[in-house]
């Protein structure tokens, strides 16, 4: 997290020039040529400095593969259609650090401010059902193994379902397009 000295750590991610990390995902656009990309919101999430920059290097590389001019890829240029924040509502929030506060109210969640996590809800413009895949989601969590699994800080069975059963994402990229999509693809003629 910011201020901590992992990010002092010369092979950090942060340390990366955005333009570096940028090149490096432009070359998997033009090589995968997908229709959607999906990033973290501008704030990471909840601030955390790698997403940050995940972000920042993802948004740079979404326009510069649409590019001829584009100079850090000899691939064929490629314009996926679409461009998601992959974040967190306030509301979402609020429920989390709530139950925190009342079923483990010593731990260090329980201090965070839920008014100042997550986005505002009216940003979100899709909102996708993922509960049947929650049993793969949390093996793949449980294989994140460099850091501690979000799962374990879940105050109950309920919230931790809530967590894995929906994703909230916002429409970067066009801006223009249904408010409420329930499917990634959804307007795209594939």
């Amino acid at each position: 997290m910011a201020g901590t000295p992992e990010n002092d750590h010369p092979n950090a991610y942060i340390k990366v020039p955005v333009d570096e990390a940028a090149a490096q995902i432009v070359g998997t656009i033009r090589e995968i040529r997908p229709h959607i990309v999906l990033t973290f919101d501008e704030g990471g999430g909840y601030g955390h400095p790698d997403h940050i920059h995940a972000s920042a290097a993802t948004v740079a590389a979404f326009h510069a593969a649409a590019d001829p001019n584009y100079a850090g890829s000899s691939l064929e240029p490629w314009a996926a259609s679409k461009l998601y924040y992959w974040a967190f509502p306030k509301s979402r929030m609020k429920e989390w650090i709530n139950g925190v506060k009342e079923l483990q109210p010593d731990s260090d969640l329980a201090n965070l401010d839920p008014d100042q996590l997550g986005m505002d809800d009216s940003l979100f413009t899709t909102v996708l059902d993922t509960s049947k895949y929650k049993d793969i989601r949390r093996r793949a969590i449980a294989e994140h193994q460099s850091q501690y699994s979000p799962l374990d800080r879940m105050p109950s069975k309920d919230l931790e379902d809530m967590y894995l059963s929906t994703d909230y994402l916002i429409r970067a990229y066009p801006k223009e397009g249904s408010p409420e999509e329930t499917d990634l693809f959804e307007g795209l003629d594939i």
